[in-house]
């Protein structure tokens, strides 16, 4: 078993970075609510729960851009990250 062990300046920088990504991923929730056919909203959403390594659900959130709009490259991308995160190929 490896133990991480942070320094409490590292742990101080990863703080806010964590706060700014709960914050975008509650705007791009609202966001596709709000618009819930625009694929581009579903792509940032997406992008945000990657970053938060909540990877079922960037996946749908790129599956759901890429069922809006089959031939968007950023939505293929994405879920193809999530896909090799999840040790799939």
């Amino acid at each position: 078993m490896q133990l991480l062990l942070l320094s409490a300046d590292e742990v101080r920088r990863a703080l806010p970075m964590e706060a700014a990504l709960q914050t975008a991923e509650q705007a791009f929730r609202r966001a596709a609510e709000v618009e819930p056919d625009v694929a581009e909203v579903q792509i940032a959403l997406g992008a945000v729960l990657l970053d938060r390594e909540k990877l079922d659900e960037a996946a749908a959130a790129y599956e759901e851009a890429l069922a809006m709009s089959p031939d968007e490259a950023e939505a293929a991308a994405g879920l193809a990250a999530v896909r090799e995160a999840q040790g799939e190929d």
